[in-house]
Formats: C-alpha cells, sequence, structure tokens
C-alpha cells in the first residue's frame, strides 16, 4: 500500500454484488515515521439478505421418515432380542452393545413434504 520511497499511502474501493444488492465501500491510509508503522482502514456495507431463486417456492421436496410404532413388547420373552454384531464381537459382556434390545416390529412410513415458503 505504501509505494517505496513514500512514507503514506492512501487506497480505495467501491463495490457492488447484485447477488443481494450489497453496497460496499473501503477507505485504507497507512504511514510510517521512523520506527513506528500504521494502518487505518473503514469499510461501510448496505445490502441485503441473499434472495432464494425466484422458482425455487415453485418446488415441492418430498421425503421419507420411518417411526416406530407404540413400543409394546414383553419384557419376559427374550427369544427375539438381538445384539448388533459389530458393537459385541463375543456376543457376551458388559459394554453398551452387548445388552440385548427388543425387536420392534411395525415401524411406519410417513411421507411428508416441504417447499421453501415452509
Amino acid at each position: 500500500m505504501i509505494k517505496e520511497g513514500q512514507n503514506w499511502g492512501l487506497d480505495s474501493k467501491t463495490a457492488y454484488s447484485s447477488k443481494n444488492k450489497q453496497f460496499s465501500e473501503s477507505l485504507s491510509f497507512a504511514g510510517r515515521s521512523g520506527g513506528f508503522e500504521a494502518l487505518v482502514q473503514y469499510t461501510y456495507r448496505k445490502g441485503k439478505e441473499t434472495e432464494i431463486h425466484k422458482d425455487a417456492a415453485k418446488v415441492r421436496q418430498s421425503f421419507y421418515r420411518v417411526v416406530p410404532r407404540e413400543l409394546n413388547w414383553d419384557k419376559n420373552q427374550r427369544d427375539n432380542w438381538f445384539v448388533f454384531e459389530d458393537e459385541c464381537p463375543t456376543g457376551q459382556g458388559s459394554n453398551p452393545g452387548c445388552i440385548p434390545r427388543p425387536i420392534v416390529r411395525g415401524a411406519k412410513v410417513i411421507k411428508d413434504s416441504t417447499n421453501a415458503k415452509d
């Protein structure tokens, strides 16, 4: 910013971004005297949030969720309980992966959708 042979420099920049209708200005001043150097910079920005594409609200995105039904199982009937092999390689032990879990049957699949307005 300070050119060779000078002790001070001044720089400015003005910009506009159509993406968010932002206008910005920057002004910088630098100087040196003896062993002291200083830089002062001022920036002003004014703009809006980036807007979505004009057609984004016309599109609806669908997705599926899997949720369990009511968890009502017989805790005394353990013949259908399971453990994950990769969490409990020996099939026994006290770590959390080796504690048997009941099989929950009859999960519901729910189709849901959303769009940019939601």
